[in-house]
């Protein structure tokens, strides 16, 4: 059965690369390819996913992936994800946390969220991505998420789960919600909770996601990389056969960023231990399993960084930064104009950067 729905994702997928890709041009294409190559697709609430890191492909959203595509592999660089920080507020106290050190005040309202989402999506972003703190404590998040053209831009969520009844699954389901992210560390309830510095995160989200699968969501489990899992491949496969007995569709591993709980930490992973992690990677992903291994590092790696060039992030009292994981502001929505902001980023992102920018400014190497 699996065997017959990884072929049957794969036909629907070609079908549509043989109805849209015609029009794009061959560097396109090549590149589009190489980052298509390694995926398996996902079909999940009606909608068939490629890539988690694009858009739904059997909907009228992927033209405009395919438009960002067509721009970006020929130099022309425009936005296309908004990451939003909907609440500083979280019970959880993850050893990874990346928003540790956020500048705590009056909170962005959803008049507010709402005028950053249109600005960036008039650019070109169709993909917005609601995390905190913990984004479920925000009680308005659905009628956010309501509010927000769904035929121009995908909505995710990352959470830890806390609070995902099925009846707030469904509500998130039917106001547009269509990946849901969900932080998962260790397979071992007890570890993953001393992880999380929680008791009872590890049943959170294990509840979280056997509701969002029961409403048709897109599920990921979200953890970031540890170097246990990479030198031990036992571990490895353990955790993710976990999750797919579970029924996760992707676990997608975070790299481990100089900021937050981890700026000054030996947890940062070099060059070999993701090479390490791609192979181990690769054996889920080419076998016959219906969960994938993804990681948006990898991707960062092959195309550059794209902080602050195609990728913004919004923290929860407005400053609007290059991304989560560098919390420097160009702007705040609240004393300047959007336009005016976004012509900063303009003038101090011209093209991917060669290194991720979270850890160039760790080091030292840029400011601004």
């Amino acid at each position: 059965m699996i065997i017959l729905e990884l072929i049957k994702n794969r036909l629907m997928a070609l079908s549509v690369f043989r109805r849209d890709f015609w029009r794009l041009s061959v560097k396109t294409k090549i590149g589009l390819f190489k980052l298509a190559i390694g995926e398996k697709p996902i079909f999940a609430g009606g909608h068939l996913f490629i890539s988690i890191f694009a858009v739904p492909c059997n909907g009228p959203l992927y033209k405009r992936y395919l438009n960002w595509a067509e721009n970006f592999f020929n130099g022309i660089y425009t936005p296309r994800s908004l990451c939003i920080c909907s609440t500083n507020n979280c019970l959880y106290n993850c050893e990874h946390c990346s928003n540790k050190n956020a500048v705590i005040g009056q909170e962005i309202s959803s008049e507010e969220i709402k005028m950053v989402c249109d600005f960036f999506i008039e650019k070109g972003v169709y993909r917005i991505i609601f995390t905190g703190g913990e984004p479920l404590l925000r009680p308005n998040l659905s009628s956010i998420i309501a509010g927000l053209d769904k035929s121009l831009t995908c909505v995710i969520l990352c959470t830890t789960g806390y609070g995902l009844s099925l009846e707030k699954a469904r509500q998130l389901k039917e106001a547009g919600l269509m990946i849901i992210k969900i932080g998962f560390d260790f397979s071992n309830e007890e570890e993953n909770d001393r992880y999380k510095n929680f008791k009872g995160a590890f049943k959170n989200s294990v509840e979280a996601i056997k509701n969002s699968l029961e409403v048709g969501l897109c599920v990921v489990a979200q953890t970031v990389l540890k170097r246990q899992l990479i030198e031990s491949p036992q571990k490895f496969f353990e955790f993710v056969n976990f999750l797919e007995k579970l029924g996760v569709h992707e676990l997608e591993f975070l790299e481990p960023k100089p900021c937050g709980n981890y700026i000054s930490s030996d947890e940062i992973i070099g060059q070999d231990e993701k090479e390490k992690f791609y192979n181990l990677s690769k054996k889920i992903n080419r076998g016959f399993r219906r969960i994938k291994c993804s990681s948006y590092f990898k991707q960062e790696d092959e195309l550059g960084c794209m902080a602050g060039l195609c990728n913004f992030y919004l923290d929860a009292i407005g400053n609007l930064m290059p991304c989560v994981f560098v919390q420097k502001s160009l702007g705040n929505i609240r004393n300047k104009n959007l336009e005016e902001i976004y012509k900063n980023f303009n003038s101090h992102f011209i093209k991917p950067g060669k290194n991720c920018l979270s850890h160039e400014i760790s080091k030292q190497k840029l400011t601004f």
